[in-house]
């Protein structure tokens, strides 16, 4: 009797199964190729400003783009793992602390790479100790850009040599800052991980430098509002009761906050 699907996916054993399946027009199907990339940021004590690390490409396509660090996803390696792994062979920067890392999401779009069909998935990195990179690998050079704005308001990315706008990245990457930037603002009452960039232990006044990229709310606060409200309702955040020692700046030194155990 000629065995059909019905009874290769109820009755087989599943090795039957799966020597059937790989018979079957599944073949025929356009496979895409994955790859991943990670927003990387990190707060420069130097000048106490909020920045994300750039790539330029060395190679096509968009030779000479700047662009989020990523690559292609390896057959034995998950996605988490390919970020990782790129992101060290890129910059030489290792992440070693799986609460620094979120996966953002799956990026579709069939024309987002000229070369083929591939899906990216997207991850965001709150790197700390802020690290210099080193470029390797595809990258031509590796460096930190400041988080700021154009005059229209549009984020915008700064280095003593240039500006970067959104426009001017290499394949979706502005789609993926642009929902990163997003999902970072909708989790900041519950858990804003973007201040991990900080350490365990932190300032008021550089947490507000940080979470005001996300939410201009943050721009109004003072520190002591922010302190009252922000923190002390905030789940994963908490005020030690301890203040800053030998503050470098004139005022009255600032509350040391930190993230719950």
């Amino acid at each position: 009797m000629k065995k059909d699907k019905r009874y290769y996916e109820t009755k087989a054993s599943e090795a039957e199964y799966l020597a059937w399946y790989k018979t079957q027009d599944w073949g025929s199907y356009d496979k895409p190729a994955m790859t991943v990339d990670n927003l990387i940021f990190g707060f420069d004590p130097s000048d106490e400003q909020l920045k994300i690390l750039l790539i330029e490409r060395k190679a096509h396509p968009f030779k000479g783009k700047f662009a989020l660090v990523g690559g292609f996803v390896e057959p034995t390696e998950s996605a988490k793992a390919a970020a990782l792994r790129e992101t060290t062979e890129e910059t030489g920067v290792r992440i070693t602390d799986n609460r620094q890392m979120w996966q953002i999401g799956a990026f579709t779009d069939p024309k987002r790479d000229p070369r083929q069909w591939i899906i990216s998935i997207a991850h965001a990195t709150f790197l700390y100790p802020f690290v210099s990179p080193q470029a390797g690998d595809d990258a031509l050079q590796a460096k930190w850009f400041t988080i700021t704005h154009t005059a229209e308001n549009e984020l915008a990315f700064k280095h003593p040599d240039e500006t970067v706008t959104l426009d001017d990245l290499a394949f979706d990457h502005k789609a993926i800052v642009l929902a990163t930037f997003k999902r970072i603002k909708e989790s900041l009452d519950v858990t804003p991980d973007i201040l991990r960039v900080l350490g365990e232990t932190f300032i008021s006044t550089d947490a507000l430098v940080v979470l005001k990229h996300f939410d201009t709310k943050f721009e109004d606060y003072s520190t002591g509002n922010f302190v009252k409200t922000y923190v002390k309702n905030n789940p994963i955040l908490m005020d030690t009761g301890l203040f800053e020692q030998n503050p470098q700046k004139p005022g009255r030194p600032k509350k040391i906050l930190r993230f719950r155990s």
